[in-house]
């Protein structure tokens, strides 16, 4: 089983052609360090408008068995940007570490491309310049605490509400569901006592009552005769 590979080793590869039993020697390669020959790829962009100014957005590419920030502590970006008619005329941000970038002082209603490369201090190899990214600015640029006071204020309103709602809930309980209250002839009549003699009385009523008996009748039959005739033979018993 090989060992696996570290992002600051140093690897040496070889080979050799081979056809059924016939095989050419061994050739080797010279030395590979990682960290420091290894060609590092563009990052992604992407621009976001506010006003007259521009939002970039870096995300770094991916490696296979690290990170960029985990194998150079020291990454920067190089932000090259210009008017989409005037490349000529581009202007430069160099060794920021920061990925997320404003591009302000600029013409309103105007269209901005941007490219970014990422520079490493231990590798000398120039790292891939992204994809060119365009985009139009407008007129005035938004304050950048305007979106933040407005989402601040209806989470305040929200917490605000819920507050009052367990505060006063029983008033509010009442005052969405009142309870109706009798007129005052009604209560009167219901607390009088009661007039008839049948709820004054503590004695039950006498029941009547006759005694019955019941006398049963038995009756059998029997079968007589050679030629299976029969007859009833009616016996009462008192």
């Amino acid at each position: 089983m090989h060992p696996p590979i570290i992002e600051y080793g140093t690897y040496t590869g070889r080979v050799r052609a081979q056809l059924g039993s016939a095989s050419s020697a061994w050739v080797e390669s010279e030395q590979i360090i990682l960290d420091r020959d290894t060609i590092i790829g563009s990052p992604r962009v992407s621009l976001l408008s506010n006003g007259a100014a521009i939002y970039v957005s870096i995300v770094d590419p991916v490696f296979v068995i690290s990170t960029l920030r985990n194998t150079y502590a020291f990454a920067t970006y190089s932000i090259t940007y210009w008017n989409g008619s005037q490349k000529e005329k581009a202007r430069h941000i160099n060794n920021t570490q920061q990925n997320h970038v404003i591009l302000k002082d600029l013409e309103p209603w105007t269209e901005y491309c941007v490219q970014v490369q990422i520079n490493v201090d231990r590798n000398p190899n120039p790292g891939q310049l992204s994809e060119t990214v365009c985009e139009s600015t407008t007129s005035v640029e938004e304050a950048p605490w305007v979106p933040l006071m407005v989402t601040i204020f209806f989470v305040a309103l929200a917490v605000t509400l819920v507050a009052v709602t367990v505060v006063y809930r029983k008033s509010i309980s009442h005052f969405l569901c009142p309870k109706d209250a009798l007129p005052q002839h009604f209560k009167e009549n219901l607390l009088k006592p009661p007039n008839s003699t049948i709820y004054l009385d503590s004695h039950p009523p006498v029941e009547k009552w006759h005694e019955v008996q019941i006398i049963a009748d038995t009756r059998t039959v029997e079968e007589e005769g050679p030629s299976g005739g029969s007859k009833d033979c009616l016996q009462r018993t008192a």
